[in-house]
């Protein structure tokens, strides 16, 4: 700190108890408090932590803190700490908010980090929220991210992200209506064309997601779920009522007789309309 003229420090006008310097020529004549303020005291057996006003440049409050598990553990408002796994840092909100982070307005993003440096295989960075009855292995919410070594097998591999809850359900999704509302999943950061859409609507498209962010994006079709290229089914499929297209169905590899190449060929050869023939290797279904 630089030299500083007793006439430049700051006005005290707080508490008038205490040790006073007062200047007695004419023009000194302001009063100044000349004593020690207490950063860190104990109060009722509890520590208090001061806290400093910039605008007044004055010591002007202080809040109550806790140390606890052999002062390694600074609690707000609590004495409690996990005996198994100790915080540096433990917050009981009482009745406000646990904590508000905010920043400068600015032109770029804010963050709130959580880094571990472990690189191990069995090291992760987690954000996990529980309820009144969850434990260190269930009833809980994690929001994760592996660390580049990973390889403990619990969620994801080396460097993979993740978020699921343990024991319950999981709802991920929009409550938003009108023209937003819909849920997205996409891949390669190809979020202007996702593979997976769940609109407000209740509509469900598979490759049918364009660049529009808006309601005009909902398939018009009037179907629950629309499939938008071709499509491959590994296994068997149960259609319960009409199946109905303006061109060929493939529904499965076979072999037998009928054979024709097109639905034209196919009427040639008697096939009736929505009847089953064969084109090599595939059923077909006539459509026209």
């Amino acid at each position: 700190m630089a030299n500083t003229q007793i006439n430049q420090l700051p006005l005290y006008t707080g508490n008038t108890n205490g040790v006073y310097l007062v200047m007695n020529n004419s023009g000194e004549t302001t009063t100044y408090k000349v004593t020690k303020e207490t950063l860190i005291g104990s109060i009722n057996s509890k520590d208090n932590l001061a806290y400093f006003n910039s605008s007044t440049n004055q010591i002007t409050g202080s809040f109550i803190t806790h140390l606890s598990n052999s002062g390694n553990t600074l609690g707000l408002g609590t004495t409690a700490y996990s005996i198994s796994s100790p915080e540096r840092l433990m917050v009981d909100n009482g009745n406000y908010n646990i904590a508000t982070f905010q920043t400068s307005q600015q032109e770029t993003y804010a963050e709130v980090n959580i880094k571990n440096f472990g690189s191990g295989s069995n090291s992760s960075a987690d954000l996990v929220i529980w309820n009144d009855v969850s434990t260190e292995s269930s009833s809980f919410v994690d929001l994760g991210i592996n660390s580049s070594n990973y390889s403990a097998g619990n969620v994801g591999f080396g460097g993979d992200g993740y978020l699921f809850n343990q024991t319950n359900d999981m709802y991920v999704g929009s409550t938003g209506i009108g023209n937003h509302g819909h849920l997205h999943l996409f891949g390669g950061n190809m979020w202007n064309s996702s593979s997976i859409s769940i609109y407000n609507d209740g509509t469900i498209g598979f490759g049918t997601d364009v660049l529009d962010n808006n309601a005009n994006t909902i398939p018009a079709s009037g179907f629950t779920y629309e499939f938008r290229g071709d499509t491959k089914f590994d296994d068997d499929v149960n259609i319960s009522g009409s199946l109905t297209n303006t061109s060929y169905v493939v529904l499965s590899q076979v072999s037998g007789s009928l054979n024709f190449t097109n639905d034209a060929d196919a009427a040639t050869g008697g096939v009736p309309l929505g009847g089953l023939y064969r084109n090599g290797n595939f059923i077909m279904i006539r459509m026209s």
